[in-house]
């Protein structure tokens, strides 16, 4: 089954790809393309008695729920890492359809399973298409061409004759002209170069499509589940000597934030510094430096040699209480961007850090419990974990509409909004920003800006809905839906929100005389 209709099956998903995608922003043309391939992959795969394990049912579900979250929110980076995490769960799922080997991989050998798909995805259609034995029954391959080959040359022999009879026939007869010019016109010949290139990335996805069939079938099946080993290089001295290093200075800076930063204000003043310049700053600096670590301990976990069990206690021992200390630095970046986000509010960026830090934190202590087990093998499932669950907070938080919840409590409480980083935000903050203009508990000039972002943002979707790019049903997205009906059923109260145009054509509101910018690049911060 798979030799006799793989081929008519990868250019039908090559089809798809083309109506779905073509000159259209995603929307739930991804979920429906992926649901397809995989349902397509599944009845094929099914045919040659190639099933999944049970285990990578749940590969399915996590790329079918990612898939659709893309289709439900629109915060970028949200939506970037669903799509990354998708199509790394797609390559793994067909890597070890059959036998769910990626539940005992290791960092290497996800590494290795990584280079062997991609070269599977690049060999095994080329070998398919045009070197792969047909089974008994089949019209043989030169037979074929030598069928084919006459036809071919006709057809080139052809185009000359039907040209020259075109023209005198379209001289001939005025109607018979018209309907010629029409099927031009219609095919747009000037475009040859653009349908060129459509072809071409067409059958590029189906020879993709082809090459992740063929991974399943021959890799997915494989019993041998074994890791790759990396030869142990760097004796237990030198690494003791660099975790026991790192552990100092590590401890010295903890230290100074026990006596500075966790003391609060007094300290710190002494010290010669205001606690909020002191406070505020330093929270990115130290998530590099928890991740470093953890890069650090796993490099070196797997290059030293361990020779004696009091080696690996002492190892385990110097792992912890780097971890521990690691731990501590986080919590001191996690309060640092508290501090921040108090001050000057939240954005997409300390939204993404605020999270990260959390997920990072879990990632940390999980380290801990597999050393103590002495399972460091599962801690690239561990971080394939953490990462899932990033991505899932990050869904399902709703990043915008939380920004906009977390700046509204701040204005609430005095604190000042910035109504223009309103407008930056996607359609996911519309509803929110929506509830909170119609209701009572702000004073006047917040209920303004908030229509002025408003009508901003009502102006970026009604553009929006004229672009062909994305006002196609492949294009649908949810949260545009919802922000579209947001707008419509509050769309007297938005009106007296003017959009105007300044002296340079950009487009602004004006609020008590002064100018609100609707598309000012705030910057990613």
């Amino acid at each position: 089954m798979i030799k006799k209709y793989l081929l008519p099956l990868a250019l039908l998903i090559g089809i798809v790809w083309d109506v779905l995608f073509w000159k259209k922003a995603p929307g739930i043309s991804f979920p429906v393309f992926i649901v397809i391939c995989l349902a397509g992959a599944f009845f094929l795969l099914r045919s040659e008695g190639i099933i999944p394990s049970k285990a990578n049912f749940l590969l399915v579900g996590l790329i079918v729920l990612l898939a659709v979250f893309t289709f439900i929110r629109k915060d970028p980076l949200t939506n970037i890492l669903s799509y990354m995490l998708t199509l790394l769960f797609t390559a793994i799922l067909a890597a070890t359809y059959h036998n769910s080997a990626w539940t005992h991989y290791n960092l290497f050998k996800y590494v290795q399973e990584g280079f062997t798909v991609l070269g599977g995805l690049i060999v095994f259609p080329w070998k398919f298409i045009f070197f792969e034995s047909k089974s008994s029954g089949e019209v043989n391959p030169a037979q074929k061409r030598s069928a084919i080959l006459p036809i071919l040359r006709g057809l080139l022999l052809a185009v000359p004759v039907l040209l020259v009879f075109t023209l005198l026939l379209s001289s001939a007869d005025m109607v018979f002209s018209q309907r010629v010019e029409g099927l031009l016109q219609s095919f747009r010949i000037e475009n040859i170069g653009e349908y060129f290139g459509q072809g071409i990335l067409a059958l590029l996805i189906a020879f993709m499509m082809i090459g992740l069939v063929k991974v399943a079938e021959v890799y997915g099946q494989k019993t041998e589940t074994s890791d790759l080993a990396v030869k142990p290089f760097l004796g237990f001295t030198e690494g003791a000597t660099v975790l026991s290093a790192v552990m100092v200075l590590f401890s010295v800076f903890v230290a100074i934030q026990f006596r500075y930063f966790f003391s609060g204000e007094l300290n710190i003043s002494q010290a010669g510094f205001t606690y909020a310049e002191y406070a505020r700053r330093g929270f990115g600096e130290l998530i590099w430096v928890a991740v470093f670590s953890l890069l650090m301990i796993q490099v070196l976990r797997t290059a030293l040699k361990i020779e004696t069990p009091k080696q690996r206690k002492l190892l385990t021992g110097l792992i912890v209480g780097l971890v521990a200390l690691t731990l501590v630095i986080l919590v001191s970046s996690y309060q640092r961007l508290s501090l921040y986000e108090s001050a000057y509010g939240f954005s997409r960026l300390r939204t993404y850090s605020h999270f990260f830090i959390l997920w990072l934190g879990l990632l940390l202590a999980g380290t801990v419990v597999l050393e103590i087990m002495n399972q460091p093998r599962a801690f690239a499932n561990a971080v394939l974990a953490a990462s899932l669950g990033f991505v899932l907070t990050l869904n399902l938080i709703n990043v915008d509409a939380f920004i906009v919840r977390q700046n509204l409590n701040r204005a609430e409480q005095g604190m000042e909004l910035d109504a223009q980083y309103l407008t930056t935000l996607s359609s996911d903050a519309i509803p929110g920003m929506a509830e909170e203009f119609n209701s009572e508990a702000y004073p006047a000039d917040i209920r303004s800006g908030i229509g002025a972002a408003l009508a901003c943002q009502n102006e970026r979707l009604t553009s929006e809905a004229q672009d062909s790019y994305r006002n196609r049903w492949p294009s649908f997205n949810l949260a545009d839906w919802k922000a579209r009906k947001v707008l419509d059923d509050n769309r007297t109260s938005i009106s007296q929100y003017q959009i105007l145009s300044d002296d340079y054509g950009n487009a602004i509101v004006m609020l008590d005389g002064e100018e609100f910018y609707c598309h000012l690049n705030i910057g990613f911060d």
